[in-house]
């Protein structure tokens, strides 16, 4: 049977409904995985990336194709709109027989929702690479989806949710997934914020280095009140090998030119001695690139991040969230202060550029916490600040206080609106003026470093329009703008 597995075009709703924006930076890699299991197995199945796609194109390749089995992803929940339209446009356009799979974070959050109300035939549940390939095969054979693990269906008026189907254990069974036609065509530049292509490896700016993502671990063993990660991958973090993760990275760099690898773990310290060994093994086998990752606080030492250096990475993001201790238990964070000021300190001495992602309007915020974390802000001294005002998303626990307080229900999902903000305790205005002050509390010290110029230079057309995507504000001469969604 003819397969697609695609990513939807973006879906903007707070700018009109404008489906195509060029900023993105984890290429295809949930359906490039879920592609490359299933061809592995001996399916016809194609990956194809629509992110910037216009709708028109869109249409245009989905007739043309006319596939049997179609997988969308319908991962951010705040494109779930757009993946809703390409289900619809199947359904309708294409004389109905095409089976429509949902799979990713939101799909799998709100799986019996989109099956009861939307022309969806199945949702894959959790990770998606056996299942995919299992109910394309059940298909293929006339065999009975009712034996697949891990989907949800409808069966006449009939809800149906099978047997869950256990994680992957060995995450280096999987083969590399396919790549789109953005992997090493575009520079760090045009895709991180202001001032991270500035920053300097062994004399020259990264802005001008191709990049690529990768995933080298899944599971988070946290469970923070605002996030969904664990709901999705499972508490239990698996990892790839180091071995294994320097062979993709050997693979994207002398296939595709990569020159700069974006690490998409959640926590990519996690077993900060794995990371180590991948550090050494990038360094034995001479492979020259620059590297940036995510983590947290209490998972840095002395040791990692001199590797970490050593081996190319030239920036790291923290979750931080806040500078009160009343918030970060609230939000069950389980990190102080004193371990955010250790960990920037360490990278500080390395050479290594730290981003703090911040977030405002938690439960429990008032002005006197957002002093907290403005204090917390002048002492780590960032090169970025990312202050983003607290959203609502399903499956989290912050989504369970929204709804007990009637601020949302599930009937929500159903539109194409962008996830609300939290403003059970303080309104949206509020939530403004408290992101301006953190990210005004550092501003000023980054903008000296790299010039009164600033605003009038290309680099920062970039982080602008970051900023304006991902959290509704715009970078000015004189602040924040805000845009109300």
């Amino acid at each position: 049977m003819k397969t697609l597995v695609v990513n939807p075009p973006q879906f903007i709703p707070f700018s009109n409904g404008r489906e195509v924006l060029e900023f993105r930076n984890d290429d295809i890699l949930s359906i490039g995985y879920v592609a490359a299991y299933a061809v592995s197995r001996g399916h016809d199945v194609e990956a194809v990336d629509m992110y910037t796609w216009p709708w028109e194109k869109v249409t245009d390749y989905l007739t043309k194709t006319d596939p049997d089995i179609i997988g969308i992803a319908c991962s951010h929940t705040v494109d779930r709109g757009s993946a809703y339209r390409v289900a619809r446009f199947v359904k309708e356009a294409l004389g109905g027989n095409t089976k429509v799979v949902f799979g990713g974070h939101h799909g799998s959050a709100m799986a019996e929702q989109i099956v009861r109300n939307l022309p969806v035939d199945v949702v894959v549940v959790g990770e998606g690479e056996e299942t995919f390939e299992e109910l394309i095969r059940t298909w293929e054979n006339n065999g009975d989806i009712h034996d697949v693990k891990g989907i949800v269906f409808m069966e006449g008026d009939e809800l149906v949710a099978t047997a869950g189907r256990p994680p992957i254990n060995d995450l280096d069974t999987l083969p590399f997934p396919v790549r789109g036609e953005i992997s090493g065509n575009r520079p760090v530049a045009s895709i991180f914020p202001f001032p991270l292509p500035r920053i300097k490896y062994k004399g020259k700016s990264i802005g001008s280095r191709t990049y690529a993502s990768i995933a080298t671990s899944r599971g988070c063993p946290y469970k923070c009140q605002f996030c969904s990660v664990a709901a999705f991958w499972g508490a239990r973090w698996r990892m790839r090998s180091p071995r294994n993760v320097v062979d993709e990275i050997a693979m994207l760099v002398g296939k595709h030119g990569v020159r700069h690898i974006n690490f998409l773990d959640d926590i990519f310290t996690t077993q900060p001695e794995r990371v180590i060994e991948i550090c050494k093994e990038i360094l034995c086998r001479d492979i020259e690139i620059t590297w940036d990752s995510m983590t947290r606080v209490d998972f840095v030492s002395e040791e990692l991040a001199y590797w970490m250096r050593k081996s190319g990475c030239v920036f790291t993001s923290f979750g931080i969230e806040t500078g009160d201790d009343i918030v970060m238990k609230n939000i069950n964070k389980e990190i102080n202060n004193e371990r955010v000021i250790s960990a920037f300190d360490i990278f500080r001495k390395q050479g290594i550029a730290t981003v703090a992602l911040m977030m405002v309007g938690n439960p429990g915020e008032t002005q006197t916490s957002i002093e907290e974390t403005k204090k917390l802000m002048r002492r780590i001294r960032p090169c970025l600040t990312v202050a983003a005002k607290t959203e609502v998303m399903p499956a989290t626990k912050l989504y369970e206080l929204a709804t007990s307080a009637h601020l949302i229900d599930d009937d929500f999902w159903l539109t194409d609106a962008p996830p609300p903000y939290y403003t059970v305790e303080h309104d949206e205005a509020q939530l403004n003026v408290w992101a301006n002050e953190v990210f005004q509390a550092t501003a000023p010290l980054s903008w000296k470093l790299f010039g009164s110029r600033i605003f009038d230079n290309r680099a920062t057309r970039f982080v602008r329009d970051w900023f304006d995507r991902q959290i509704g504000v715009r970078l000015t001469r004189n602040g924040l703008q805000f845009k109300h969604r």
